[in-house]
């Protein structure tokens, strides 16, 4: 019985270490991806000075292979244009809109919510990394500018089309307003 008591014992101690040890690497990355983001709105902020104009692009793709894009383009921090295009699974084109102005931009319900890179970096911030990474896989990355390039999260729970967050791309300045 003695034995068993402390075969036990050294078991239950044993995998209280463990997910100390999990956890503890659990805060270690969070930090990392903090500290990350925090490198990169420095370096967005520094480019933001130098710059009036600029224009990205959001694209999804499902898993059952549909797809959009929706490229905005914003001025002296507002979004004066929306253009969305979207595919069904032949690749085959199924719907195209622009949008112009403040008086048509979010007229439309499909295609990427119209966010400048600021509001991208705050939902990044509040949305994204303030999620629990021990029920979610997040994802982090930059451009070779070390821009912000994706900031999402993806419960651990789904399997099909669940990533939730910021994923951008062809980020393009113009100096000139």
């Amino acid at each position: 019985m003695r034995k068993l008591t402390k075969y036990l014992a050294t078991f239950v101690a044993s995998l209280l270490l463990f997910v100390c040890l999990e956890h503890r690497a659990v805060i270690a990355g969070a930090l990392e991806k903090q500290q990350r983001f925090e490198a990169s709105l420095l370096s967005w902020q520094l480019v933001k000075k130098q710059i009036a104009r600029y224009q990205y692009s959001v694209n999804f793709s499902s898993w059952v292979g549909f797809s959009n894009r929706t490229t905005l383009s914003v001025e002296d921090d507002v979004v004066v244009n929306r253009a969305y295009v979207a595919f069904d699974q032949n690749n085959k084109l199924v719907a195209q809109w622009q949008e112009d102005g403040s008086d048509e931009i979010g007229t439309h319900k499909r295609g990427a919510t119209p966010k400048t890179m600021d509001q991208l970096y705050r939902q990044c911030r509040s949305e994204v990394l303030s999620k629990s990474a021990q029920e979610n896989y997040i994802s982090l990355s930059f451009d070779e500018n070390n821009l912000l390039r994706q900031c999402t999260y993806t419960p651990m729970s789904c399997a099909d089309d669940c990533s939730f967050g910021v994923n951008i791309s062809d980020l393009q300045f113009n100096q000139t307003p």
